[in-house]
Parts: C-alpha cells; structure tokens; sequence
C-alpha cells in the first residue's frame, strides 16, 4: 500500500479516502468531473446571494440571510 497522505491511499484497484474505497477508474472520472461540480456550485450560491441582494429587507436582514447559506 502507498500513502499518498494522512487521507488517502492506493492499492492496485481501488484508492480509499476516509473509509470510503473507490474503485481507481471511478476516481480518474469524478476528478475530473470536480472542476465543473464546483463551477456549478459556486454559481448556485452566487445565484442565491444575488437573490438575496435584490430584496427590499434591510442590509442586515439580507446579510443575515445571506450567512444562513
């Protein structure tokens, strides 16, 4: 076994982070797919902040709302 960290490690099939064992192919697809996970992400908060901006409470109200995200 090779440890690539405190988190993860390799056997010849199948990398386990946290407990949870991924079979290598299926952990080549997901990394790839995290890069627009998270573009997706980012823009479903930032589309709910904006939302948020746009309503007629107060600053702090919208602040507030805003943290509760």
């Amino acid at each position: 076994m090779i440890f690539l960290s405190s988190h993860f490690s390799v056997k010849p099939d199948l990398i386990s982070t946290r407990g949870i064992a991924i079979k290598e192919s299926d952990w080549k697809l997901l990394s790839k797919l995290k890069p627009l996970a998270l573009a997706r992400l980012s823009q479903r908060i930032l589309d709910e902040i904006c939302a948020i901006a746009t309503e007629s409470r107060s600053a702090h109200e919208r602040y507030l709302a805003v943290f509760a995200l």
